[in-house]
Order: C-alpha cells, then structure tokens, then sequence
C-alpha cells in the first residue's frame, strides 16, 4: 500500500501524554498494537533495546518505559494512569522486564524487541519494529516472518505451518471470501511458518473475525484495531499530492488554502467536510485545555526544571520590564505552557511533534487575540497548519534529522496558518512555510539529558517569532524562491549529513554541564526503576 499523509494522522497528531511524539506516543502504539496481534493476556513482557540506539538516553528521562507498560496494558493515550503504570502490571500480575542489547540494530535509534508471553497457555511471541517521529511507527517482523505494519488499517495476522502453491492459494480465496475486497494480502515467510497479513480499510465484523479464527489449518490468529485517526485506502486517491498540484486545485476551483485543506482530507478518508471540520475543533478544544493546565501552579515535570509557565505568563502580561512584541506576547508564554504540561505527560495535540507542539497554537490564538478572531478562525488556521505539514510527512518531523524537522516544520507550519489566517493567497501560505524551514534549516536536536526541556522549550518559545516574521514576509510579497518540497527535502539531506558527523552531540548537550547533567539524570532515573521494578 502507498502511504497517504493525512493532516489527522500526521501533521496534526498524535493526541498523546506528553513529553514526545516518538517516545512516548510511538512506543505506546506499538505496545498496544503488538498485545492485540498477540490475543491472549500478557503475564510477562521483555521490552529489548539496542545499546548504541536513542534508547540508551531517552527510555526513561523521555518517559518511553512508561509509555511501553501503559500500552501492554491496552491504553489509550487519553486513559488515565499514565504514571502508575508499573503499579498496575504489578496488580494485574503482568511481569516487565527491560535491557540494552548488542545484536540489535542503533539504527533506526527507537528500535525495540517486544517478547511477550502467556504463562497459561505457553504462548510466546516475539515482535520487531521502531518509534519513527511524529507518533509514526512501524513492525517489520512478527514470530520470526518478516512483514510490514504502521498501523494505518485494520490488520489481520493469520499465522499457518509452511505450505506448498496449493495450500496458499485455498489461503488466500479462504482470506478473499471473508474479506472481500481488501487493502492487501501478503505471505510472509517465516522459518517455521508462514504469516498471511491481511490489511483492511473497513473495521471487520465479528462474524467476519470468527470466520477468521475458523479457517483450517490455522495455527495463530491477531487482529489489531489502526493506531491512527484516519484509515487511508487504495480507492481514495487525494485530490493533490504536491503544493504544485495544490496551488493548481486552488486556482481551478477558486478555494483557499484553509479550504483546500478540508478538501484533502476529505478525499482520503472518506468523512464529509463537517466531520474534518469537527475533528480539528476537538484537537483545538484539546490544546485550549493544555494551555490552560500548562498554566497551573504546581505542575510535576519530573525533569531538570521546574514549572515557569506561570512565571512567564504574568511577565509579559504586566512587566514593566517586557519588551513588547505583538502577537508573540501571547504566543510565547502558550508555547511555554503547552510545552509544560506535555513535560508533565499531560494530554497534548503534537503539532507536528511534542517537542515542537506550542508554536503553532501560540501563535494561532496570539493572532486570535489581537484581531479579534474567533473559534471558526483558529480552527481554520488549525487546518491549514496541519495542511502545509502534510507536504513534509516525509520527514516523519523526526529528532533524527535534527530540530530542523521538529521546531523547523512547526514554525513553517505556524507561518503557513497564519498567513491563511490573514486572507493570504495559497502561493503565499506555502511561501511562508517554505520560509520558516530555510530559516532554522541546520538546526540539531541537542537536548539535555534526553529530555524535551533544555533546549526544546524555549525554541518553542523563539519559534513562535520566527513564524510571525515569515508571515510577515510572505504577506509583504517576498518570494521564498525554493519551493516548500524541495526545501524539506534539503533539510533532509542536511539531517543525514548532521548524523553521519554527529553533529546532534555538538550542542547544548555536549557542554561540559550538558554531560554532566546527563550522567546525574541517567543515574537517578535508572535508580529509579529499578525500585519499581524490583517491587515488581
């Protein structure tokens, strides 16, 4: 199956706890997508690291451990609990067991081995894959069969002992029957078996799952729900895939940007204009309540630093001392607050990513509040944010390519929104999107202890500025010159050249208090776990 961005899916997503989109929301999906292939109640998990990959320093001071755990025992995101979530393996009699191995690749970073086991039954399954930024995923093998899942469709595991031509073939036309027509069926060759995955647009019925369950020779069968919002298909091509192609739809049916939007995502997922439009007020109603809990006094980072969103917000509500600077007074402390409360695992909106999930509500409502827009307006904004991050889900807005692809992505989004907001042509809001990224293209990831607070947040905070001013400069009339496509393609190509020199350990983390930091944090929080672990 080709992959089709979805605003929902991609730029404007996950709905997650904090502190990030690819350790915390990536790791809970492929936990809880690995316990529903496996079907059976999990009595002991061992989640398998590599020792030279992102782990060794995100797993716990990112919260990824956690993350892990919460999914095994089938959560969701919005479930609360997140922080108890040994406490409750423990009272479910769900053993959890963690390491660093050498045989497992360090590249990509966020690899993991799930081995998960059924003590009743003696079942045993072993499951491969990666957390690949902005809450994406994918499994590349399940039981020893290779195969390949990010978790945009329903999907059914049918596990059979090896067979001839003959056998496949009665499989498959068994597999069509029941299906009809799906998204796709692939055998997997494993070395004692054979996996036939089954990708599915349309949730199956129960009989339809039953008559799953029921075909002969089946020796293991996993039915997992999609871990995304919106479930792509085949059958439902967009109605553009590059700005281009979108600056051409726009000017042949005299739509907006925001509009185009909504067009888009309507021809891929099916929903009506209501339902998108729906969607984005609930993400937005999500980030107005994550503003506002960032904003409490009291709030646990459990991180190097303590909370200032409060602080700041009274600074430059009634300092004599601000330096005033339009829009940016309001977007600036939101960035912050936001940022807080996903560093406190609140529930946030990653826009495209939880470390870079502040700028672009700051600056939305900033320009809300200074124009006298309303709800109708952000949420356009909304969209026509998540729309211009679309056209760089290629990136899959990872840390690995650098905060290039994290705060670069958000502020080319931020700048996009607000020159939709503004009444800007189509051609200027992808001008400004193409202009925030050549502004912080180069940008490494270097944050302090693996955590998305030093440098993270206050890069939230100057984003927010960057993405005024390249809106500004979009309105004004200046050219981006370098299409937005390709200037996320270079950003890319800079991203591979930052890691094959490691330039991500030649910033704010490498300083002599950087590693110091590092080396503390790493120590506390490893002792840490092991207490949980050893009450276990």
């Amino acid at each position: 199956m080709k992959r089709i961005p979805s605003i929902f899916n991609e730029a404007l997503a996950p709905v997650t706890p904090g502190p990030s989109s690819s350790n915390t929301a990536g790791p809970m999906r492929i936990a809880s997508v690995c316990r529903q292939f496996f079907g059976l109640p999990i009595t002991k998990a061992s989640i398998q690291m590599s020792d030279k990959g992102s782990f060794t320093f995100t797993y716990f001071g990112m919260r990824s451990d956690l993350a892990f755990v919460f999914g095994l025992l089938g959560h969701s995101p919005a479930d609360p609990g997140f922080f108890d979530a040994y406490d409750e393996a423990k009272e479910r009699g769900v053993a959890i067991e963690y390491g660093f191995y050498e045989d497992l690749p360090a590249e990509p970073g966020e690899y993991v081995r799930l081995v998960l086991e059924n003590a009743d039954t003696g079942r045993k399954m072993t499951f491969c894959g990666a957390s690949v930024g902005g809450g994406g995923f994918y499994l590349e093998s399940a039981d020893g069969c290779p195969m390949h899942t990010g978790g945009y469709t329903h999907e059914v595991l049918l596990f059979t002992d090896p067979a001839g031509e003959v056998r496949r073939h009665d499989m498959v036309k068994a597999i069509l029957t029941i299906a009809g027509d799906p998204e796709e069926i692939k055998i997997c060759e494993g070395p004692d078996k054979l996996l036939y995955d089954v990708k599915l647009a349309d949730a199956p019925t129960e009989e339809q799952l039953d008559a799953f369950k029921n075909i002969e020779g089946l020796r293991h069968f996993g039915y997992a729900r999609p871990a995304h919002t919106v479930v792509t298909s085949d059958s439902r091509p967009p109605v553009f895939e590059t700005p281009a192609e979108l600056l051409s739809w726009c000017e042949e049916n005299g739509k907006t940007f925001a509009e185009a939007a909504v067009a888009y995502e309507c021809s891929i997922s099916g929903w009506t204009e209501q339902q998108v439009i729906s969607q984005a007020e609930n993400l937005w109603d999500v980030i107005l309540a994550s503003e506002k809990n960032g904003y409490k006094e009291g709030n646990d980072l459990r991180q190097l630093l303590g909370p200032k969103a409060p602080q700041v917000k009274a600074f430059y509500e009634s300092s004599p001392q601000k330096i005033a600077s339009g829009i940016v007074d309001k977007a600036a402390p939101m960035s912050l607050s936001i940022m807080e409360w996903a560093g406190s695992s609140g529930t946030i909106v990653c826009i495209p990513t939880g470390g870079a999930s502040g700028i672009v509500p700051g600056v939305i409502q900033g320009l809300c509040e200074d124009k006298g827009l309303g709800r109708e307006d952000a949420v356009k904004g909304l969209l026509a944010a998540g729309m211009a991050g679309v056209f760089m889900a290629e990136t899959d807005y990872f840390g690995g390519w650098g905060c290039q692809a994290e705060i670069g992505c958000g502020v080319g989004m931020a700048a996009a929104a607000l020159v939709s907001m503004m009444g800007g042509t189509p051609k200027q809001c992808l001008d400004a999107a193409s202009m925030g990224i050549q502004s912080l293209i180069g940008l490494v990831c270097d944050s302090v202890c693996g955590q998305s607070q030093v440098p993270c947040y206050l890069r939230n905070m100057t984003g927010t500025a960057t993405a005024v001013t390249c809106a500004n400069a979009a309105l004004a009339g200046l050219d981006a010159l370098i299409p937005l496509d390709e200037m996320v393609t270079a950003m890319m190509n800079v991203g591979r050249a930052s890691r094959s020199i490691k330039l991500n350990s030649m910033g704010a983390n490498g300083t002599p208090t950087g590693v110091r930091l590092e080396a503390e944090e790493q120590e506390r929080q490893q002792m840490a776990v092991d207490e949980k672990l050893a009450k276990h």
